[in-house]
């Protein structure tokens, strides 16, 4: 028998008492800590493409063959997460995660043995940056899979009335993924080495998928999904279903406006810390904008309650788009690090935004489909963001790699502004179509 995702009910459908009660007798049905679980498995592909970045211009000085390494994984996770959607409902999902778990953990442990130092920089050697690539093939995005979990557990308990819950709270998983692992990678290769973050990426990945498989909740039936990416429901006029196709469309761009930012911000990084000789400094001045981004996220949970979240997104992605603007001023570690902390406090926010904004606009079979695309879209975005910032700054100097994140900042702003722009037009009767 088949059966969907619902996407979250709005939000602002419940008061912040509810929310919260709700949430807590998930986790009472979850058991063992299955949210925190859920958490923890996403760590890993955040984990590897910052350290590599961090590893590779430790061991280089080259701020274009660090930002080369990250993109390919960060390109290689993102066709890994769309390539995930068209396995969804084989019998065999769960093994198949588990061997790719294994794979990483083994790929990831290995890739501090590459013999780094002799990795060309020229444009003209990006063939050498294929194993970037096919590690990042390995970075299975594991939210698809946490989700089925929470579908399969509720259904189980007979509480299908908190799967909009179970989904809201995956999404704030999703962000807190993000901004959470910026953080762990900043502390463990500040204190331990830059290689022991991708080490710990897959004795981490390898852990959790253990724990995530021998969960109570693991040997309950899997259920067949219906996971669509477009939507051709007869059932919807064309115009009510064009102006849902296009409000899908600009959460993508979001995120890969944001993902986009990210990586130029980790390039401008890279760049900075090669001129200004602090490199080994890298990972915790990364970790200011991780911390930041964790706190601001939390506290914006509190305030989805009582702002519209396309009202926050247009905030996040002004104050990014001018938090941005002060990476041509620092002349040292120390003000990066401000610089970074203020543009922290507007990314965890945003994504926490983008994700919850899948609930208004995806009807159930489309929910897990948006926010795979999603969820892509910010690994290639940061690809090209790296990309882009480490170009200029070795092409040129520092302050040509920090007009990138200004550019690519103007991105999720525009996004924000033409999805209130077609929300208020559109002809939609109900959050959902």
């Amino acid at each position: 028998m088949s059966s969907s995702v619902p996407a979250p009910s709005p939000i602002t459908s419940k008061s912040a008492p509810e929310l919260i009660r709700d949430v807590q007798v998930l986790n009472g049905l979850g058991g063992r800590g299955l949210t925190w679980i859920t958490l923890a498995l996403r760590l890993p592909q955040v984990l590897a493409p910052l350290g590599v970045i961090t590893w590779v211009a430790t061991q280089t000085a080259s701020p274009w063959a660090a930002a080369l390494s990250s993109a390919a994984v960060c390109l290689g996770s993102a066709l890994c997460g769309v390539l995930m959607t068209f396995f969804v409902n084989v019998p065999w999902r769960q093994w198949g995660m588990v061997v790719l778990a294994l794979l990483q953990g083994m790929v990831m442990w290995l890739l501090p043995l590459a013999p780094i130092e002799s990795v060309p920089t020229g444009i003209d050697s990006l063939g050498m940056f294929l194993p970037f690539f096919f590690a990042g093939l390995s970075l299975a995005p594991q939210g698809l899979v946490c989700r089925i979990r929470w579908n399969s557990l509720l259904e189980h308990r007979q509480r299908a009335d908190l799967l909009p819950t179970a989904m809201r709270a995956e999404s704030v998983s999703e962000a807190m993924s993000v901004v959470t692992g910026a953080a762990i990678t900043g502390l463990i290769a500040t204190t331990a080495g830059p290689q022991t973050v991708l080490r710990v990426s897959a004795v981490l990945s390898v852990v959790m998928i253990a724990i995530f498989m021998l969960h109570p909740s693991a040997r309950l039936k899997q259920p067949v999904l219906t996971v669509s990416l477009r939507d051709s429901s007869e059932r919807l006029q064309q115009a009510r279903r064009w102006s849902a196709q296009r409000l899908r469309s600009m959460l993508v761009v979001g995120c890969g406006g944001l993902g986009a930012l990210l990586g130029a911000i980790q390039g401008c990084l890279v760049v900075f810390a090669v001129s200004v000789d602090i490199v080994p400094s890298m990972g915790a001045l990364y970790a200011f904008l991780g911390l930041t981004s964790a706190i601001a996220a939390v506290v914006t949970v509190s305030w989805r309650t009582r702002v519209r979240p396309w009202n926050l997104w247009i905030l996040y992605s002004t104050a990014a788009l001018l938090a941005s603007m002060m990476l041509s001023t620092p002349s040292g570690a120390f003000g990066f690090a401000v610089v970074l902390a203020l543009i922290g406090l507007c990314i965890g926010p945003s994504l926490l935004c983008l994700y919850g904004l899948a609930a208004y606009v995806a009807p159930e079979d489309l929910y897990i489909g948006l926010v795979s695309r999603m969820t892509a879209a910010t690994s290639a975005g940061m690809a090209l963001g790296l990309v882009l910032s480490a170009y200029f700054g070795v092409r040129y100097d520092y302050i040509s790699a920090a007009l990138v994140p200004v550019s690519v900042a103007l991105i999720p702003l525009a996004g924000s502004l033409v999805f209130i722009y077609i929300w208020r037009r559109s002809p939609l009767s109900s959050p959902h179509t």
